[in-house]
Protein backbone atom coordinates (compact mmCIF):
# COMPACT_ATOMS: atom_id res chain seq x y z
CA UNK A 1 0.00 0.00 0.00
CA UNK A 2 0.91 3.63 -0.67
CA UNK A 3 -0.11 6.27 2.03
CA UNK A 4 -0.24 9.73 1.66
CA UNK A 5 -2.74 13.04 2.75
CA UNK A 6 -4.07 15.64 0.56
CA UNK A 7 -4.66 18.30 3.79
CA UNK A 8 -7.30 19.89 1.62
CA UNK A 9 -10.42 18.79 -0.33
CA UNK A 10 -9.20 20.29 -3.63
CA UNK A 11 -6.00 18.72 -3.92
CA UNK A 12 -5.09 18.87 -7.54
CA UNK A 13 -6.46 15.68 -9.08
CA UNK A 14 -3.32 15.17 -11.58
CA UNK A 15 -0.91 14.46 -8.31
CA UNK A 16 -2.73 11.91 -7.51
CA UNK A 17 -3.18 10.36 -11.21
CA UNK A 18 0.29 10.47 -11.01
CA UNK A 19 0.92 8.13 -8.11
CA UNK A 20 -2.06 5.89 -9.40
CA UNK A 21 -0.48 5.20 -12.55
CA UNK A 22 3.02 5.02 -11.59
CA UNK A 23 2.72 2.90 -8.51
CA UNK A 24 1.93 -1.08 -8.20
CA UNK A 25 0.39 -1.12 -4.92
CA UNK A 26 -3.26 0.09 -3.78
CA UNK A 27 -3.24 4.28 -2.99
CA UNK A 28 -4.33 5.33 0.26
CA UNK A 29 -5.46 8.70 1.47
CA UNK A 30 -5.11 9.00 4.70
CA UNK A 31 -6.50 12.26 5.67
CA UNK A 32 -9.18 13.17 3.10
CA UNK A 33 -10.34 16.53 4.33
CA UNK A 34 -13.87 16.66 3.01
CA UNK A 35 -15.83 18.11 6.05
CA UNK A 36 -15.04 19.22 9.00
CA UNK A 37 -16.34 21.33 11.87
CA UNK A 38 -13.16 23.84 12.21
CA UNK A 39 -11.26 22.99 9.18
CA UNK A 40 -13.64 23.52 5.80
CA UNK A 41 -12.77 23.71 2.17
CA UNK A 42 -15.68 24.48 0.74
CA UNK A 43 -17.33 21.10 1.64
CA UNK A 44 -20.55 20.06 0.12
CA UNK A 45 -22.25 16.58 -0.86
CA UNK A 46 -21.32 17.32 -4.25
CA UNK A 47 -17.96 17.86 -3.68
CA UNK A 48 -17.71 14.88 -1.56
CA UNK A 49 -19.21 12.87 -4.04
CA UNK A 50 -16.58 14.78 -6.88
CA UNK A 51 -14.13 13.88 -4.51
CA UNK A 52 -14.75 10.05 -3.85
CA UNK A 53 -15.45 9.43 -7.82
CA UNK A 54 -12.73 11.01 -9.22
CA UNK A 55 -10.59 9.39 -6.96
CA UNK A 56 -11.97 5.92 -8.35
CA UNK A 57 -11.63 6.53 -11.88
CA UNK A 58 -8.41 7.86 -11.61
CA UNK A 59 -7.54 4.23 -9.58
CA UNK A 60 -7.75 5.61 -5.80
CA UNK A 61 -10.26 3.36 -3.41
CA UNK A 62 -9.09 3.77 0.27
CA UNK A 63 -9.38 7.20 2.32
CA UNK A 64 -9.76 7.86 5.66
CA UNK A 65 -11.64 11.20 6.80
CA UNK A 66 -9.85 13.84 8.96
CA UNK A 67 -10.86 13.83 12.30
CA UNK A 68 -12.89 11.00 12.63
CA UNK A 69 -16.30 12.47 14.23
CA UNK A 70 -15.73 15.98 13.88
CA UNK A 71 -18.92 16.53 11.74
CA UNK A 72 -21.26 17.62 14.73
CA UNK A 73 -22.71 21.20 13.57
CA UNK A 74 -25.80 21.09 11.77
CA UNK A 75 -24.18 21.73 8.07
CA UNK A 76 -21.48 19.05 8.64
CA UNK A 77 -23.66 16.69 9.91
CA UNK A 78 -25.80 17.00 6.80
CA UNK A 79 -23.29 16.48 4.51
CA UNK A 80 -21.75 13.32 6.51
CA UNK A 81 -25.37 12.04 6.67
CA UNK A 82 -25.19 12.04 2.28
CA UNK A 83 -21.76 10.38 2.38
CA UNK A 84 -23.02 6.89 2.92
CA UNK A 85 -25.47 7.12 -0.07
CA UNK A 86 -22.25 8.51 -1.96
CA UNK A 87 -20.65 5.40 -1.03
CA UNK A 88 -23.03 3.07 -2.11
CA UNK A 89 -23.59 4.50 -5.77
CA UNK A 90 -19.73 4.12 -5.84
CA UNK A 91 -19.66 0.20 -4.38
CA UNK A 92 -22.15 -0.04 -6.98
CA UNK A 93 -20.68 1.20 -9.80
CA UNK A 94 -17.45 0.32 -8.53
CA UNK A 95 -16.64 -2.93 -11.79
CA UNK A 96 -17.35 0.11 -14.10
CA UNK A 97 -15.16 2.32 -12.54
CA UNK A 98 -12.19 0.14 -12.28
CA UNK A 99 -12.61 -0.10 -16.24
CA UNK A 100 -11.46 3.13 -16.82
CA UNK A 101 -8.27 3.12 -14.44
CA UNK A 102 -7.60 0.02 -15.85
CA UNK A 103 -7.79 1.21 -19.60
CA UNK A 104 -5.39 4.36 -18.61
CA UNK A 105 -2.86 1.39 -17.18
CA UNK A 106 -2.97 -0.43 -20.80
CA UNK A 107 -2.60 2.30 -22.78
CA UNK A 108 -0.15 3.34 -25.02
CA UNK A 109 -0.58 6.83 -24.97
CA UNK A 110 1.96 8.16 -22.28
CA UNK A 111 3.31 11.37 -20.93
CA UNK A 112 7.04 11.38 -18.78
CA UNK A 113 6.87 12.20 -15.27
CA UNK A 114 10.71 13.28 -14.47
CA UNK A 115 12.28 15.20 -11.21
CA UNK A 116 12.01 18.18 -12.83
CA UNK A 117 8.23 18.55 -14.02
CA UNK A 118 7.27 17.51 -10.79
CA UNK A 119 9.50 18.64 -8.06
CA UNK A 120 11.01 22.21 -9.10
CA UNK A 121 11.00 24.38 -9.53
CA UNK A 122 7.84 24.26 -7.27
CA UNK A 123 5.35 26.20 -9.31
CA UNK A 124 2.48 28.59 -8.18
CA UNK A 125 0.33 29.21 -8.90
CA UNK A 126 -0.33 25.65 -10.01
CA UNK A 127 -1.67 26.13 -13.37
CA UNK A 128 2.01 26.91 -14.23
CA UNK A 129 3.26 23.60 -13.27
CA UNK A 130 4.14 21.31 -16.62
CA UNK A 131 2.45 18.06 -15.60
CA UNK A 132 -0.87 20.62 -14.17
CA UNK A 133 -1.01 21.79 -17.80
CA UNK A 134 -0.40 18.13 -19.40
CA UNK A 135 -3.09 16.86 -17.32
CA UNK A 136 -5.52 19.45 -18.34
CA UNK A 137 -4.88 18.90 -22.38
CA UNK A 138 -4.78 15.54 -21.97
CA UNK A 139 -8.36 15.72 -20.33
CA UNK A 140 -9.83 17.24 -23.37
CA UNK A 141 -8.90 14.25 -25.52
CA UNK A 142 -11.63 11.80 -24.35
CA UNK A 143 -8.52 8.87 -24.47
CA UNK A 144 -7.19 6.33 -22.05
CA UNK A 145 -3.71 7.94 -21.69
CA UNK A 146 -1.28 7.83 -18.75
CA UNK A 147 1.84 9.11 -16.78
CA UNK A 148 5.18 7.15 -16.86
CA UNK A 149 7.97 7.72 -14.23
CA UNK A 150 11.21 8.02 -15.89
CA UNK A 151 12.97 5.03 -14.44
CA UNK A 152 10.21 2.92 -16.04
CA UNK A 153 11.81 3.82 -19.46
CA UNK A 154 12.54 0.62 -19.92
CA UNK A 155 9.21 -0.84 -20.22
CA UNK A 156 7.91 1.19 -23.14
CA UNK A 157 8.07 -0.22 -26.66
CA UNK A 158 5.33 1.37 -28.75
CA UNK A 159 2.96 4.06 -28.70
CA UNK A 160 3.47 7.56 -28.21
CA UNK A 161 5.63 9.53 -25.09
CA UNK A 162 5.01 12.84 -24.23
CA UNK A 163 7.48 14.68 -22.83
CA UNK A 164 7.03 18.56 -21.25
CA UNK A 165 10.30 18.43 -19.44
CA UNK A 166 13.29 21.70 -19.22
CA UNK A 167 15.88 19.51 -18.05
CA UNK A 168 16.22 15.70 -17.82
CA UNK A 169 18.66 13.40 -15.75
CA UNK A 170 21.41 12.62 -18.26
CA UNK A 171 19.96 8.95 -17.54
CA UNK A 172 16.78 10.12 -18.53
CA UNK A 173 18.12 11.50 -21.80
CA UNK A 174 19.99 8.08 -22.74
CA UNK A 175 16.75 6.00 -22.11
CA UNK A 176 14.62 7.92 -24.27
CA UNK A 177 17.43 7.47 -27.14
CA UNK A 178 16.98 3.60 -26.30
CA UNK A 179 13.36 3.54 -26.71
CA UNK A 180 12.32 1.48 -29.34
CA UNK A 181 11.34 3.24 -33.17
CA UNK A 182 8.12 2.39 -32.68
CA UNK A 183 8.11 4.94 -30.08
CA UNK A 184 6.90 8.52 -30.93
CA UNK A 185 8.27 10.87 -28.54
CA UNK A 186 6.62 14.46 -28.51
CA UNK A 187 8.28 17.33 -26.78
CA UNK A 188 6.06 19.92 -25.99
CA UNK A 189 7.73 23.56 -27.10
CA UNK A 190 10.95 22.51 -26.89
CA UNK A 191 13.34 19.00 -26.12
CA UNK A 192 14.64 18.94 -23.30
CA UNK A 193 18.62 20.86 -23.19
CA UNK A 194 19.70 20.51 -19.53
CA UNK A 195 20.50 18.33 -17.11
CA UNK A 196 19.18 17.53 -13.96
CA UNK A 197 21.38 20.27 -12.57
CA UNK A 198 20.67 22.97 -14.50
CA UNK A 199 23.23 22.29 -16.74
CA UNK A 200 24.00 21.61 -20.69
CA UNK A 201 23.54 18.13 -21.83
CA UNK A 202 26.41 16.80 -23.09
CA UNK A 203 26.12 18.51 -26.73
CA UNK A 204 25.91 15.53 -29.09
CA UNK A 205 23.13 13.79 -26.34
CA UNK A 206 21.39 17.17 -26.91
CA UNK A 207 21.46 16.82 -30.21
CA UNK A 208 20.66 13.23 -30.29
CA UNK A 209 17.37 14.08 -28.20
CA UNK A 210 16.79 17.26 -30.02
CA UNK A 211 16.48 14.49 -33.33
CA UNK A 212 15.02 12.07 -31.50
CA UNK A 213 11.68 13.89 -30.48
CA UNK A 214 9.39 15.78 -32.64
CA UNK A 215 8.39 19.14 -31.10
CA UNK A 216 4.80 20.32 -30.65
CA UNK A 217 3.42 23.54 -29.81
CA UNK A 218 1.52 23.32 -26.29
CA UNK A 219 -1.61 24.77 -27.69
CA UNK A 220 -1.64 22.15 -30.14
CA UNK A 221 -0.68 19.03 -28.38
CA UNK A 222 -4.13 18.03 -28.02
CA UNK A 223 -4.83 18.22 -32.30
CA UNK A 224 -1.62 16.45 -32.90
CA UNK A 225 -1.99 13.71 -30.31
CA UNK A 226 -6.19 13.15 -31.62
CA UNK A 227 -9.35 13.44 -29.53
CA UNK A 228 -11.55 10.58 -29.68
CA UNK A 229 -13.81 9.88 -32.50
CA UNK A 230 -17.21 11.85 -31.97
CA UNK A 231 -16.58 14.13 -29.36
CA UNK A 232 -18.06 17.36 -28.83
CA UNK A 233 -16.02 20.37 -29.16
CA UNK A 234 -17.97 21.16 -25.39
CA UNK A 235 -15.79 18.81 -23.74
CA UNK A 236 -12.12 19.78 -25.66
CA UNK A 237 -11.93 22.67 -23.25
CA UNK A 238 -9.40 23.52 -20.52
CA UNK A 239 -9.37 26.97 -18.16
CA UNK A 240 -8.31 28.27 -14.24
CA UNK A 241 -10.77 27.31 -11.69
CA UNK A 242 -10.23 28.42 -7.82
CA UNK A 243 -8.91 25.56 -5.67
CA UNK A 244 -8.78 26.61 -1.89
CA UNK A 245 -5.96 26.07 -0.06
CA UNK A 246 -4.22 26.84 3.53
CA UNK A 247 -0.80 27.93 5.64
CA UNK A 248 -0.06 28.62 8.78
CA UNK A 249 1.46 31.85 7.33
CA UNK A 250 -1.66 32.84 4.85
CA UNK A 251 -4.73 31.08 6.54
CA UNK A 252 -7.10 30.23 3.93
CA UNK A 253 -6.47 31.87 0.59
CA UNK A 254 -7.61 30.70 -3.01
CA UNK A 255 -4.87 29.71 -6.21
CA UNK A 256 -5.30 29.06 -9.53
CA UNK A 257 -4.81 25.92 -11.43
CA UNK A 258 -5.63 24.62 -14.78
CA UNK A 259 -7.85 21.74 -15.45
CA UNK A 260 -10.17 20.54 -18.86
CA UNK A 261 -13.15 22.02 -17.67
CA UNK A 262 -15.83 19.07 -18.66
CA UNK A 263 -14.39 15.90 -19.36
CA UNK A 264 -15.72 12.83 -21.10
CA UNK A 265 -14.42 9.49 -21.31
CA UNK A 266 -15.57 6.13 -22.76
CA UNK A 267 -14.81 2.39 -21.75
CA UNK A 268 -16.39 -0.12 -23.50
CA UNK A 269 -20.15 0.58 -23.23
CA UNK A 270 -19.41 2.95 -20.20
CA UNK A 271 -19.12 6.69 -20.42
CA UNK A 272 -17.56 8.79 -17.88
CA UNK A 273 -18.38 12.80 -17.70
CA UNK A 274 -17.32 14.98 -14.46
CA UNK A 275 -17.55 18.63 -15.00
CA UNK A 276 -14.76 19.95 -12.71
CA UNK A 277 -16.18 23.25 -12.48
CA UNK A 278 -18.43 24.93 -9.93
CA UNK A 279 -20.54 25.96 -12.72
CA UNK A 280 -23.27 24.29 -14.86
CA UNK A 281 -21.84 22.97 -17.68
CA UNK A 282 -24.12 22.51 -21.10
CA UNK A 283 -23.25 19.93 -23.38
CA UNK A 284 -24.79 16.95 -25.78
CA UNK A 285 -24.24 13.92 -24.41
CA UNK A 286 -21.20 12.12 -25.82
CA UNK A 287 -21.56 8.81 -27.77
CA UNK A 288 -24.56 7.79 -26.77
CA UNK A 289 -25.96 8.29 -30.29
CA UNK A 290 -28.35 11.26 -28.63
CA UNK A 291 -28.50 14.66 -29.84
CA UNK A 292 -29.74 15.95 -26.34
CA UNK A 293 -28.16 18.91 -25.44
CA UNK A 294 -28.27 18.27 -21.16
CA UNK A 295 -27.01 20.60 -18.15
CA UNK A 296 -24.05 18.69 -16.04
CA UNK A 297 -24.48 20.36 -12.25
CA UNK A 298 -21.58 22.01 -10.77
CA UNK A 299 -18.39 19.02 -9.53
CA UNK A 300 -21.25 16.64 -11.03
CA UNK A 301 -19.79 12.99 -12.15
CA UNK A 302 -22.16 11.45 -14.43
CA UNK A 303 -21.32 7.64 -14.96
CA UNK A 304 -23.57 5.74 -17.27
CA UNK A 305 -23.53 2.70 -20.21
CA UNK A 306 -24.39 3.43 -24.17
CA UNK A 307 -26.27 0.87 -25.62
Amino acid sequence: MVCWDDLVSEYPLWRIKVAADTVDKPLFNAELHLYNDTYNYRPSTARSRYRYFTSALLGEYLSASFAWGQWQRPPMAAIHAATPGVLGDLRRLEPALRRFHQADLSSRLRVLVTESNYYGPWHSPERDAPLARLNAAMGTLGRPWRFVLEDDLGGVRDGTLVVCSEAFATRTARAVMELPRAVRVVAVDAAPALDERGLPLPTALAGAVRARCSVVQFDGLAAELGYAEGLPAEYRRTGDLGYLRWTEQRGHFEEQGVSCLLEARQVGNWVAVVNHTIEPQTAPLPWGGETAVVTFAPLEVRVYEVP
